[in-house]
């Protein structure tokens, strides 16, 4: 972990900043089996989508970045109680119109009539009906390749975890995992599974853990 690391919120962030958190998104998830797909195998697509999600989060949610000096090299993005990604029009229009202006037909009907139903109702079979909304999520973890496996992704999860027991203010916090690997290190964080789902695609297969945690100061 770099000796000069820093975790902050980006509060009024300018465009630049914005969009340097975003190509910390495209290089982490550049080559992930789960992120190719939902590319329809496009990885052209995959700066709108990243775009598309730390936008969102920035008006719905917060971004916590983790820097290396001024360098931004990972991100976490969260949804609190009462939030949720894509709930509201400015979400929507703050990237994600783009990106679905550019998935061919097939993708886009796969994405609103599959992918996001069949995820919502895992989730709500998980935690139950509702909860998911009621509590603070983690919706995007990332780390720049270059960066990884160093700790930096458990420190940006366990600094606003501390801060969420603080508050006081919500017993449990959640997150969806797309890779076996990735699931077993939330685990070793101290995460549950509650609950999966396995999508069969046009693209390829992947899994879907549901997870929970009560924030630990």
């Amino acid at each position: 972990m770099p000796d000069s690391l820093t975790i902050r919120q980006l509060v009024n962030p300018t465009p630049e900043e914005l969009e340097a958190t975003a190509q910390v998104a495209v290089a982490a998830f550049y080559g992930d089996e789960c992120t190719r797909i939902s590319l329809g195998g496009d990885w052209n697509l995959n700066p709108a989508e990243q775009r598309a999600i730390i936008n969102a989060q920035q008006i719905g949610g917060e971004n916590w970045v983790a820097c290396d000096g001024d360098k931004i090299i990972a991100l976490a993005g969260w949804y609190g109680p009462g939030r949720a990604f894509l709930d509201s029009p400015d979400q929507v229009e703050a990237g994600w119109n783009d990106f679905a202006a550019q998935m061919p037909s097939r993708l886009h009907d796969w994405w609103m009539n599959e992918c996001l139903p069949q995820y919502d109702a895992t989730v709500d079979v998980a935690l139950g009906k509702g909860v998911k909304k009621n509590i603070w999520h983690l919706q995007l973890l990332a780390t720049h390749p270059d960066y990884q496996k160093c700790g930096i992704g458990e420190a940006l999860v366990k600094h606003k975890e501390r801060l969420i027991a603080l508050a006081g203010d919500c017993s449990l916090m959640c997150l969806e995992s797309e890779k076996l690997e990735t699931t077993k290190l939330y685990q070793k964080w101290g995460w549950e599974v509650r609950g999966e789902h396995h999508f069969d695609t046009l693209w390829g297969e992947f899994g879907l853990w549901v997870q929970t945690k009560v924030p630990v100061a």
